[in-house]
């Protein structure tokens, strides 16, 4: 049995009992390609194309495996997951952005895949709901650039602004504070506020997780499998396959997912400096929203 891919009109055979099982290596493992060579008996060339044109394929599933929800129904489940978490009401999704470490790329645009930590990257946006499962996956964006700025341009959010959810997302304070993002108080004025940032804090834990399993299953993400040797689009696309695959495990639920445990330096580091709405109205309307909330549901 052999998968058909697509590629600049060519197709390219990967045999199910050997091929993909070395796809699996690549992702879990992060064996790079020389490796692979070694291990599979193929050459570079073709392995490359092997994982480039699988990748291919999975993105074309990204619709069907990473999707927000819509209907209430759906939103009510994850509501009411999130609340579980910590007694924060109506949140239907917790947004955090994760550094993807790449090559430095060549050309004059180079620079601007240069983090905070002076290393290359990839800033990949990641919405997931109270079982881990990303539910919006934003993979396109260079190191340098902020989560603010990521959270801003995004589908999701232009989504929110046409037709605003009946609930909130959560992030910490390096996105802006609107209607629909809820970011802690920078500072806390009294008990009912103190409460608010334990809640979000508590609550916010979930995407924490969400990236340290996802990582620690596919090592080929996080910095212990490598720096991923690729042109930007090819890691892109690497990124958003294995998004796909890490929904695909969740709705399995695979016993090692459950189990897994998750060693610190998988888990990244929040972005402490604050960010403003690029809308002034927004920005005030979720101050407001902000201590609604606090005022109806911490204060006693």
């Amino acid at each position: 049995m052999a998968l058909k891919f697509a590629c600049n009109s060519t197709d390219f055979d990967v045999k199910l009992n050997s091929n993909l099982i070395h796809i699996n290596r690549f992702f879990a493992r992060g064996v790079f390609q020389d490796d692979g060579k070694d291990i599979i008996g193929i050459s570079q060339p073709s392995f490359s194309r092997i994982i480039h044109n699988f990748a291919q394929v999975l993105c074309r599933m990204t619709g069907q495996y990473i999707r927000f929800p819509d209907s209430e129904a759906d939103l009510a489940v994850i509501k009411q997951g999130f609340f579980q978490i910590s007694g924060f009401p109506n949140i239907i999704g917790c947004a955090d952005g994760s550094q993807f470490l790449i090559q430095a790329p060549s050309g004059d645009a180079e620079p601007l895949y240069i983090n905070r930590k002076g290393l290359h990257s990839i800033n990949v946006q990641i919405v997931c709901d109270h079982e881990m499962m990303i539910r919006d996956l934003v993979v396109k964006w260079p190191g340098s650039t902020h989560d603010s700025f990521i959270w801003q341009n995004s589908a999701l959010r232009a989504k929110f602004v046409r037709n605003p959810p009946n609930g909130w997302i959560i992030g910490d304070s390096g996105y802006p504070l609107e209607p629909w993002m809820l970011t802690p108080y920078g500072s806390t004025s009294s008990r009912p506020q103190r409460d608010f940032n334990t809640a979000h804090k508590k609550t916010r834990q979930i995407m924490e997780r969400t990236i340290g399993l996802w990582k620690g299953v596919f090592r080929r993400l996080d910095k212990t499998g490598g720096v991923m040797i690729y042109r930007p689009a090819k890691v892109c696309r690497i990124i958003m396959a294995a998004g796909i695959l890490h929904n695909m495990r969740r709705k399995l639920r695979l016993p090692e997912d459950e189990e897994f445990d998750l060693p610190p330096n998988l888990i990244d580091a929040d972005d402490n400096l604050e960010a403003n709405s690029s809308d002034q109205a927004y920005h005030i309307a979720g101050i407001q929203c902000r201590e609604d909330i606090t005022n109806n549901f911490f204060a006693n």
